[in-house]
């Protein structure tokens, strides 16, 4: 398992910003990641004390990102920026992401890829509870190291 300041390095995002604590598993086409940062009070994204459902999209594109990153640091190559393209089909629940007790579990399976982007399909699940579901594209800049 990675620490969270190695998996930070993958993201252009820096602080309390990386909000992705623990890679789980990962291989060629799929990446799970866990995270308790959805409980800090100090999360950049609450509002009002609350953190939006919607705001699951941002950490299923950190596990995203960070799974782009290993892919290009096992072909030699560094991502050197990234950003999502296009969502499709996100269904997402009411809930309050800082309600949940215990940690959130973000899976990503990438479907297609191609040189500079690939199509994932994502879900970040509290427990048993799927929060969030969709597919997005995501595009990467990379550089060989």
């Amino acid at each position: 398992m990675k620490t969270a300041a190695e998996l930070c390095a993958l993201l252009p995002h820096a602080g309390r910003m990386c909000l992705i604590d623990t890679l789980v598993e990962w291989d060629d086409t799929r990446i799970v990641c866990e995270s308790e940062s959805h409980r800090r009070p100090d999360n950049p994204l609450r509002h009002e004390n609350r953190l939006a459902c919607v705001n699951a999209i941002e950490y299923a594109a950190q596990a995203m990102g960070i799974h782009g990153g290993l892919l290009a640091r096992a072909e030699g190559r560094q991502v050197t920026g990234g950003f999502l393209g296009a969502l499709r089909d996100v269904v997402f629940t009411e809930q309050d992401l800082a309600a949940c007790p215990g940690p959130l579990r973000i899976k990503a399976e990438r479907l297609m890829a191609q040189p500079g982007g690939s199509i994932y399909r994502f879900a970040v699940h509290c427990g048993s509870d799927r929060l969030i579901q969709g597919r997005a594209t995501v595009i990467l800049q990379t550089s060989e190291e």
